[in-house]
Formats: structure tokens, sequence, C-alpha cells
């Protein structure tokens, strides 16, 4: 599917999706700079694309109950947050969290509407410890390599001189993948990956949740 006129490019979320999601969301003020859940501009370099895409992530964030982990947080140890916005399943949270010593607990958290129309309303909040070999391992490949660090904002939309944007399709998902280690911060989102560090990383919680979803994609 082609990208359509005025349609960000990279982001798999159905554009009429999109559209209806959008604005609802200019409707409820949702675009408040002042509750940014992601740096500004980090979505994209067009001012009201990046808008656009904040007041997405963030409306779903807020769904989830989930605190901002950008912009000034800082955390006393590790946190890996995984954000996977399905456009017509439930959105997830995964997150990871390493505040003292060898404790780390995994927090799994869905919401009752779809990822890229309305949220819904949490309907499941759980949270359980984790091994901490098996967390340390997940948290190791973040943190003893630069890989991370140094992957786009929104791999999606990043395009060399002269190349056309990725393809649109009608039907996807947001795999975003947030990391606050002490006060460094960084994140990553890519549609639909199939392979990659942001698939890994993603799967990795999928597993440790132990819970069972229908449809990864």
């Amino acid at each position: 599917m082609s990208n359509l006129p005025g349609a960000p490019a990279g982001h798999g979320l159905h554009w009429h999706a999109a559209v209806y999601l959008g604005a609802l969301l200019l409707a409820s003020g949702a675009l408040a700079d002042d509750a940014r859940y992601f740096p500004l501009g980090s979505h994209d370099k067009d001012a009201n694309t990046d808008a656009f895409v904040e007041a997405w992530y963030s409306t779903q964030l807020r769904a989830l109950k989930e605190q901002p982990l950008c912009c000034g947080a800082v955390s006393p140890g590790f946190t890996l947050r995984f954000t996977w916005l399905r456009t017509l399943d439930h959105p997830v949270v995964l997150r990871l969290d390493n505040a003292s010593g060898n404790t780390w607990m995994l927090t799994t958290k869905i919401a009752s509407g779809m990822g890229a129309y309305k949220p819904g309303r949490l309907s499941i909040n759980a949270s359980y410890s984790v091994a901490a070999d098996e967390a340390m391992r997940i948290a190791a490949a973040i943190r003893d390599r630069d890989t991370f660090w140094k992957m786009p904002t929104a791999a999606g939309l990043a395009v060399a001189p002269g190349e056309l944007p990725r393809e649109m399709g009608a039907d996807g998902s947001q795999w975003i993948v947030e990391v606050l280690d002490g006060s460094r911060y960084h994140y990553t989102d890519e549609w639909s990956p199939e392979s990659g560090l942001v698939r890994d990383i993603g799967m990795q919680l999928i597993k440790l949740s132990h819970r069972e979803f229908s449809k990864i994609y």
C-alpha cells in the first residue's frame, strides 16, 4: 500500500484510523507540551507529524497508566519498557524494572481497546518477580553495547537522502522500546519488525510475561 497524502511515513497505522484517532486527540487537548512521553521532535522532523505521533502514543500510555520515562525523569535503577501498539488488538506494555540489587520485576499491562483506535481502559495490570539472571541478560544486551543507544528514535522514518520513505501498511504494529538507566534515556520505534534488536527485546519480554498473545506482529 503506497503512502497516502499527508500520512506519516513509516508508521503501520491504518491511515483512516490515524485520522480518526488524531481528531479525537486534538479535540481533547492531548498535545499539551507539558505532558510529553517522548522528546520533542523525536518522532519526526515535521512538527505536525511529531505532534500527531506524540498524541497517539501518549494517549495509549496514559490509558495504560504509565508514566513518562523521558524528559528529566531519573530512575534509581534500570527500566526497560516495551509498548506494543497493534492496529486491531489490545494495547500492551511490558516493563522490566530493577530498582535495587538483584530484584527485578516485570509488569504486564493490557488495555481493552485497540492500538490504532481508542485505547479503552486498563484491564490487566500484573507484576511479578523475574529471575535475576534472565533479567540481567536482557539488560546486558543494552547496557554493554552501544547498538541500542545509537539506533534512530523512529527507525521507520530514517531514510537515506534521495530514498523514498518506507511504504505504510494497512495493518501492523508499532514496537516502541524505551530505556531509562539512571538519568540516561533513549528509545527507538519500529513498525512490525521481523528481525533485529527491537524484535529480540520485544519477544524476550513477551516470553517473560508468561501470557499467550494470539497475534504477534
